[in-house]
């Protein structure tokens, strides 16, 4: 009996039960185990001179419970040695799966690191102890969020690389979701997608996102690995970002705004497109067409500041 088998990396803790007893000389494996609500089985004889095992048998099994990162799967692979490399591969149906977009952090770039670092990265490599080649098929119940967003993406993903430094490959279309933020409702829009190059934690999304008034639509763009984000806006027909943002804040053409109407917009935009010579653009418009003098931003996602008035005398 396997008391508990944890592996932090992945958040798992499990438990469950191994036996190997010896059958036509050969042993017979017997494995158990149990992650989250469901359970791993692989039962069948070891055949040690052809290097292999019986299958692994997933049952709504959880391999990764993160706060930001869960992953649930069933399915069977196959396990084999070749050359002192375990190798392991087959296709799971992806159960569940939660990624959440982290807010940006600025890490070092190439620029930054010695050549010697470099160097002594690359020796430090070793070959794998392990193969994966695993195809992932993901069902109704996936969702990539944060940030204001709720992506539920559909397709399939290859799982690459080896079981300590796995590569995820592939494009999953965004075929649903909705970016949220106070008064902003935004359905996405067909073409967006997420793109994932090797990292599980850094996918690159596109997603387009829109509100439609009337005949006008107008919305945003959001792209970029998932920790370097950046926005634009856009609409039919073409219109200045200021009154793109309107309506995508309000439902309304900016010049129809009152002041109180300007703290939520422009909160949201704080939101949605960050810093920068577009928000500046926005900014701008918006205190000509409503006659403020004093107009600044600040907050973060959880709440906005805003300084906003008109000067009465110089003095």
């Amino acid at each position: 009996i396997l008391d508990a088998i944890g592996i932090p990396e992945f958040g798992l803790e499990m438990k469950g039960g191994l036996t190997a007893p010896l059958a036509a000389g050969k042993p017979y494996v017997d494995l158990h185990l149990h992650s989250g609500d469901g359970e791993l089985v692989s039962s069948g004889p070891l055949d040690i001179d052809r290097r292999t095992g019986p299958d692994l048998k997933f049952r709504r099994f959880a391999l990764m419970n993160l706060p930001d990162q869960q992953l649930v799967v069933s399915g069977t692979i196959s396990a084999a040695e070749q050359e002192k490399v375990s190798m392991i591969n087959g296709e799971l149906e992806v159960v569940k799966l939660r990624l959440e977009i982290p807010d940006p952090v600025a890490g070092p770039t190439s620029d930054l690191q010695w050549e010697s670092d470099a160097v002594a990265t690359t020796s430090r490599k070793r070959a794998p102890l392990s193969k994966v080649d695993v195809d992932l098929l993901l069902g109704g119940d996936a969702e990539i969020y944060g940030r204001g967003m709720s992506l539920k993406p559909t397709g399939k993903l290859h799982l690459g690389g080896s079981v300590t430094q796995p590569k995820l490959t592939g494009v999953l279309d965004i075929a649903s979701g909705k970016i949220e933020f106070r008064s902003v409702k935004l359905d996405i829009q067909p073409g967006s997608k997420a793109v994932f190059s090797g990292d599980p934690k850094r996918p690159s999304i596109y997603i387009k996102a829109a509100r439609k008034v009337g005949d006008i639509t107008a919305g945003v763009i959001v792209e970029g690995p998932v920790d370097q984000l950046h926005s634009q806006l856009f609409s039919e027909p073409a219109m200045s970002n200021a009154e793109i943002f309107s309506y995508i804040a309000t439902g309304r053409p900016l010049a129809s705004l009152g002041q109180d109407n300007v703290s939520d917009m422009m909160t949201a935009a704080e939101f949605l497109l960050g810093p920068g010579t577009m928000m500046q653009e926005v900014q701008g418009k918006v205190q000509q067409v409503t006659g403020l003098d004093v107009f600044e931003i600040g907050g973060d996602a959880s709440g906005g500041k805003i300084r906003a008035g008109r000067k009465l005398s110089d003095k």
